[in-house]
């Protein structure tokens, strides 16, 4: 097991580790592409707890999450049974999903290829295309170059920054990971596969300031 994962699977250990509410960002792009009552078939790639295949299921989708912690997919499988809500689960990476082709209408990954190296990047965009039905819409969010724990992280190679923590820093949890960091031509290239690609940028400042999170909202269309 890789330091990254044994670092998660510690994490999602903690029941109160992750946030419990999905982010505006997933929201707004699951209502414009899979509006409430309906019942599209919705993959969250890297769930953690489950916040937001949890919330897709609480709006009659068929929500399916995927992590390579088993700690989090039992976290997720005990919140939705708690909460009366059908989400199946499994343990599994991005580059290896366990379902056949042209299966989901949707697909998300937030905040979790930051975590992988950027050799297993192709990988896990060409395992969307694949699962996903001609016509149906990916959601990544990955971090860019111009992410404070970029700036001041340790580089270690041309995509890799291992994190480090200045005393005030918002991202304690990260500290001493390696992270990856991709610029917009990158994607473009990750993405050539997909009929439809649109980026966009998500950036807020934390601690008054001082520090930023800057990050990459990839749009895809099968």
């Amino acid at each position: 097991m890789s330091e990254a994962l044994n670092r998660w699977q510690a994490l999602h250990a903690q029941t109160d580790f992750e946030p419990t509410y999905p982010t505006d960002s997933v929201i707004r792009w699951t209502f414009r592409h899979f509006p409430r009552g309906g019942t599209a078939r919705l993959l969250d790639v890297g769930a953690g707890h489950g916040r937001h295949a949890l919330f897709w299921a609480s709006h009659g989708h068929h929500a399916f999450a995927v992590d390579a912690a088993s700690q989090a997919m039992s976290a997720c499988a005990a919140k939705a049974r708690s909460a009366g809500l059908a989400v199946e689960c499994r343990v599994a990476g991005a580059g290896s999903l366990p379902f056949p082709d042209e299966g989901f209408d949707g697909l998300l990954s937030f905040g979790v290829l930051y975590y992988l190296p950027w050799s297993e990047w192709q990988a896990a965009f060409d395992e969307a295309k694949r699962v996903l039905r001609v016509g149906g819409r990916g959601l990544f969010v990955v971090r860019s170059t111009q992410d404070s724990r970029c700036v001041m992280g340790e580089p270690l190679d041309a995509h890799t920054w291992r994190i480090t923590a200045p005393p005030d820093c918002p991202w304690k949890a990260e500290a001493g990971l390696p992270m990856t960091f991709v610029d917009d031509q990158e994607l473009k290239e990750l993405a050539a596969g997909f009929a439809g690609f649109q980026l966009d940028r998500m950036r807020w400042s934390d601690r008054g300031g001082r520090y930023w999170n800057d990050d990459w909202l990839v749009q895809l269309t099968r």
